[in-house]
């Protein structure tokens, strides 16, 4: 991967919202850093969505730091955002989270589905044995 430049307003931030003592040269070490080893997101994270990303900017997301997201326009880090500094999500934008009756529910359906491909394939291949010793015996 190309490395990415890192813009000084990437940095100010990290210091504002993050590490306020490091200086502006260990801010733009640790985002580079943080560029490297992260992954691109194109959803970027529940708490992403109420943050205002330009259009056609990255989201890249480093598992060092998975409650820091960094905003690349053309190559460049050009902000960062903060998983304490975003705003809560509403009610409506919000994803229900599957409860413990719910998963049950799925991993019953998954079970039974998965048993019945079994079936259905054990039967395809008793059909295909019994033609097969058909033709075989004329």
């Amino acid at each position: 991967m190309n490395p990415l430049g890192i813009d000084q307003a990437a940095a100010d931030s990290l210091r504002r919202e993050m590490y306020p003592t490091i200086t502006r040269g260990c801010a733009l070490a640790y985002l580079r850093e943080l560029a490297e080893t992260a992954r691109h997101r194109p959803r970027g994270r529940r708490w992403t969505r109420t943050a205002d990303v330009p259009v056609g900017a990255q989201l890249l997301i480093s598992a060092s730091e998975p409650d820091v997201c960094l905003v690349v326009e053309r190559g460049r880090v050009v902000d960062l955002l903060v998983r304490s500094s975003a705003q809560p999500l509403q009610a409506e934008d919000a994803t229900p989270r599957t409860g413990p009756d719910e998963m049950l529910r799925r991993r019953q359906a998954r079970r039974a589905a998965e048993l019945r491909r079994a079936h259905r394939l054990a039967r395809s291949e008793r059909r295909a044995g019994s033609t097969r010793r058909a033709t075989t015996e004329r």
